[in-house]
């Protein structure tokens, strides 16, 4: 994120700071001057997650580029977003297996784990990984929610009722669309205000 997009999103979320949190992507491989520009996002702009893409490093979550990034991220009480399962873009996937992220759980306890897209082709290990953590939570981001595996969807209405967050990536997958399709996959609805709002 850009300092100019910054300020916008900042803008954004002074309007609708129950709404938008802003939260930037970050290369771990830049190290320090990334790691002070973490620092300087947050103060400046209130940056509240980091989005750490595993897919465009090659590296896995447990590569010790992103040990930094961990611990800042528990110094300033924020979590961070990773990919699982096979990225769109045409890259390794391996490096988003679910399983990494039980290694990462078991080294900072205190750092919240956002696991997004899934999953997939990993769902039964990302659920493993989600219920054996306490730290570690799922976003059902950019996956059209048609195409969830009924695994995960029970999960989400089960043992996950408290580990797993709605999103789109909007404009990957419009709003509408993901309601239709949630609600024909049967998100029970005493879950629903937790899936769409609380657990976030």
């Amino acid at each position: 994120m850009e300092p100019r997009d910054a300020e916008w999103v900042a803008e954004a979320h002074r309007r609708f700071p129950r709404r938008i949190l802003p939260a930037m992507i970050v290369d771990p491989t830049l190290g320090m001057p990334e790691l002070r520009r973490v620092v300087d996002y947050h103060e400046r702009y209130g940056m509240r997650c980091l989005r750490i893409p595993p897919f465009r490093y090659t590296l896995p979550p447990t590569d010790r580029v992103y040990w930094p990034f961990y611990a800042r991220a528990v110094e300033l009480d924020i979590p961070v977003s990773m990919n699982a399962g096979m990225p769109g873009p045409r890259r390794p996937g391996w490096v988003q297996d679910p399983r990494y992220y039980d290694e990462v759980a078991y080294h900072f306890p205190e750092l919240r784990i956002i696991m997004t897209h899934c999953g997939q082709p990993w769902t039964e290990e990302a659920i493993s990984v989600l219920a054996h953590w306490d730290n570690v939570y799922m976003a059902c981001t950019s996956v059209a929610p048609k195409y969830w595996p009924d695994a995960l969807v029970h999960f989400i209405n089960t043992r996950g009722r408290e580990k797993m967050l709605f999103g789109t990536e909007y404009p990957t997958i419009p709003w509408v669309r993901a309601r239709e399709e949630i609600d024909a996959r049967g998100i029970r609805e005493d879950v629903a205000p937790l899936f769409f709002a609380e657990n976030a």
